[in-house]
């Protein structure tokens, strides 16, 4: 078969399965860049600690070269919790990502970015959990995105439920209180 009709079908398979641009260390850094709370909207997993996790949100605290120290923070059992999480940004070949840590020496967990819309300034960040040996799923909002959502749809939802599959636990609540 020639090259041209095998590229174009690739082309074609490609649109219609609706693949995203492959994104780059800007688009992380850009993803990064409020200095607002960046909200978990969904996820497609309970947490750790099991349900009545929620509100949980990471804000950028330090920014050095690629490096970042986030305040994390949530709510669990009616209670507001923060601890600080480490992580590194970078790109391997076709993938940018995020590599998130408890500890500043400890190991990174690698978060891709699937999905990043600086239009509603939502991001996707997809990682593999090797202790629950699934792959994870979470959609991520500006404060500025999350004050348009309503209980309906968040923004960039289709595209979670199209790189994330039907399993949506919602994280995000009109209750949760903005962090100082």
């Amino acid at each position: 078969m020639p090259c041209f009709p095998v590229a174009v079908l690739l082309v074609l398979c490609a649109t219609a399965l609706g693949t995203d641009a492959t994104y780059t260390l800007k688009d992380v850094e850009e993803a990064l860049s409020t200095r607002g709370p960046i909200w978990i909207a969904l996820r497609n997993f309970d947490s750790v600690a099991g349900t009545g996790v929620d509100c949980v949100y990471d804000k950028v605290k330090l920014k050095t070269g690629n490096d970042y120290t986030l305040e994390h923070g949530y709510n669990y059992q009616s209670k507001t919790r923060k601890t600080t999480l480490y992580a590194t940004a970078g790109q391997d070949g076709n993938q940018a990502y995020l590599d998130v840590k408890e500890s500043e020496s400890g190991q990174g967990n690698r978060h891709v970015l699937e999905h990043w819309d600086k239009a509603k300034h939502c991001f996707i960040l997809k990682y593999e959990n090797t202790t629950a040996s699934r792959v994870q799923c979470q959609l991520h909002l500006w404060a500025s995105s999350v004050t348009s959502y309503h209980g309906n749809r968040f923004e960039c939802q289709e595209k979670y439920d199209q790189i994330c599959g039907g399993t949506k636990h919602e994280v995000y609540k009109t209750t949760c209180p903005t962090p100082a």
